[in-house]
């Protein structure tokens, strides 16, 4: 009897103790049975806009009231940085079936306002919607469905709208990245080509799309100014490109967009704001300059070379190559980081030099003196010492 008793005790703390080993998994997303409707159809739209997103290609469409379209093909990695994870919105709308019929009514009136589709490159599947209206399509392998979609906090948070907002944004993204998609014939100096490209950026920025909520009333090229420039292959340049904007409203909803960065300044006495952004130009496979990136700094020219593993001979080699900072203080400061020993190879290197490229390298060389501590302490003496032959240079 105490056998079995002992038997049992056994059993029941295996069973137990396994209980407590293997806990049930919390189950933290919602079984489709416990799904409101509202959370059911905001699924489906946001998996519909994920299949289409997800493609290399889609196209977004926008239509204004009479019928002009603006068309844009959105490439994966080119001009597609606000399509990722948008699909998480779709929750924040409280989702209910339309018909047909609510939806030809809106296409029909004078205040649908605008018409956005975004589309997968087939055509297949759609999701549409309207500047003014809570109505959306949704079309897939043939079947089209009505929705509304309605957002509870529109009117009541500053950046809570309607979901053609959320979408739209895709689109003005791909017009701001179109506007700055601009070229020049690569028979223009860089300085030339910079002033070009400012003119043509200026006048994509008075022909956008009406429906852009950033659009300015006018917008003119400023001063541009070349820093840097590589000489190389594929030649490159960088440049501070100004613009003067003029905006009805410089502090209101509108300037958003241009005050993002460094901002725009106070308006001058003819109510132009100045703009201005830093521009990296590389001539394309076709041989004219590109535009191939801006930010609001810290951009310079980009040569083949790893600047850290570089030889005293390659860096002599881009200092060739190169005008303004990089020439200047860029190849000079790798320079004085090199390895003494490696260092000692420089007046071998400097023999490719023309008189006035070696003269002007030692110049630039002692002038970045004060910027070695971060490499070691320097001194003109250790210089003087490390240029050889061509120390005397320093006094000349």
């Amino acid at each position: 009897m105490k056998r079995a008793w002992a038997l049992l005790l056994m059993m029941t703390l295996l069973l137990t103790g396994c209980a407590r080993k293997q806990p049930e998994q919390e189950n933290t997303k919602t079984p489709e049975s416990q799904q409101t409707e509202s959370e059911r159809l905001a699924a489906e739209a946001a998996g519909l806009y994920q299949t289409i997103a997800d493609a290399e290609t889609f196209r977004v469409t926008v239509e204004e009231p009479d019928g002009t379209e603006t068309a844009f093909d959105i490439v994966r990695g080119e001009n597609d940085g606000n399509v990722a994870g948008r699909q998480h919105a779709f929750a924040d709308y409280t989702w209910s079936i339309a018909t047909e019929e609510d939806w030809k009514a809106l296409l029909d009136s004078k205040d649908r306002g605008y018409l956005l589709t975004v589309a997968s490159r087939d055509g297949k599947a759609t999701i549409r919607c309207c500047s003014e209206s809570d109505l959306v399509t949704l079309e897939q392998d043939g079947k089209t469905s009505y929705y509304q979609a309605v957002n509870p906090k529109e009117g009541q948070e500053p950046y809570a709208g309607k979901l053609y907002g959320n979408l739209e944004m895709i689109a003005r993204d791909a017009v701001s990245h179109q506007v700055w998609a601009v070229t020049a014939d690569g028979a223009l100096s860089p300085a030339e080509a910079a002033e070009d490209l400012a003119e043509q950026v200026a006048e994509n920025y008075r022909t956008a799309p009406a429906w852009v909520d950033w659009r300015p009333l006018d917008a003119r090229a400023g001063k541009t100014e070349v820093y840097d420039v590589y000489l190389g292959e594929p030649q490159q340049f960088c440049c501070n490109m100004g613009l003067r904007i003029k905006l009805k409203e410089p502090k209101g909803g509108e300037a958003a967009y241009w005050q993002a960065g460094a901002g725009l300044d106070q308006p001058d006495s003819q109510g132009y704001c100045g703009y201005g952004s830093q521009v990296c130009v590389v001539k394309n496979q076709d041989g004219d300059w590109a535009i191939r990136d801006r930010g609001t700094g810290g951009y310079f020219v980009d040569p083949p070379v790893a600047y850290e593993k570089a030889t005293a001979a390659r860096l002599v080699e881009i200092f060739q190559l190169t005008e303004g900072e990089t020439h200047d203080w860029r190849i000079p400061y790798y320079l004085l980081a090199l390895p003494r020993a490696e260092l000692s190879r420089l007046p071998a290197a400097m023999d490719d030099l023309t008189e006035e490229e070696a003269r002007e390298l030692s110049r630039l060389l002692e002038k970045n003196l004060d910027r070695t501590k971060e490499t070691g302490a320097w001194t003109r003496e250790d210089l003087q010492a490390v240029l050889g032959k061509y120390g005397d240079l320093l006094d000349a």
